[in-house]
């Protein structure tokens, strides 16, 4: 399968649905999908173009890992919950796009997907390069959230952090830096 349409009126993506579909390239998941579960797209690597609907309100653990073509993310208004390194991975991603009237998360200028307030650091995309300043005000970086950012020499922390989470700057081969 290369292309895949998830029909309209189904409402759920299980666990690992499509994991390992190593052929995949495109999928479009309809307004009438509220869940992805963990791990569901696994492994899905040729994956480059993904739709994610506007009914979508929890994305699991892992649902999009490695799924290395996906160059940017678009996290709906109504997202409201999504999984620990759930994007990890995803090799060639620029940049996460969020809705503006997502009450849940936001992304910065440089594509990093953050929590509304700011005060958690959810996931950066992986082409993240050069010098990065963490926003003022964040409290914990979640687990992997740097992972991978090969090009990544510099990260610039607030005084208030409180949390690292594990393998937080894993595979950062250029980070020469943390202050």
């Amino acid at each position: 399968i290369k292309n895949f349409e998830i029909p309209e009126g189904t409402t759920h993506i299980d666990d690992a649905e499509f994991w390992g579909c190593k052929s995949l390239e495109s999928v479009t998941i309809p307004d009438s999908v509220t869940s992805i579960g963990d791990d569901a797209f696994y492994d899905c690597y040729t994956m480059s173009n993904l739709t994610i609907g506007n009914g979508v309100e929890i994305i699991g653990n892992r649902a999009f890992y490695g799924c290395e073509e996906l160059e940017t993310i678009t996290i709906p208004a109504g997202v409201s919950s999504i999984g620990r390194e759930a994007f990890a991975y995803c090799y060639m991603l620029q940049e996460f796009v969020v809705d503006e009237d997502n009450g849940s998360y936001c992304a910065d200028d440089r594509g990093v997907l953050y929590s509304k307030d700011k005060s958690i650091l959810l996931c950066s995309p992986m082409g993240l390069s050069g010098e990065y300043t963490v926003a003022e005000g964040t409290k914990e970086i979640l687990i992997g959230a740097f992972s991978g950012c090969m090009e990544l020499t510099k990260v610039i922390l607030p005084n208030d952090l409180r949390v690292i989470g594990d393998r937080a700057f894993k595979d950062c081969v250029s980070l020469k830096e943390v202050n």
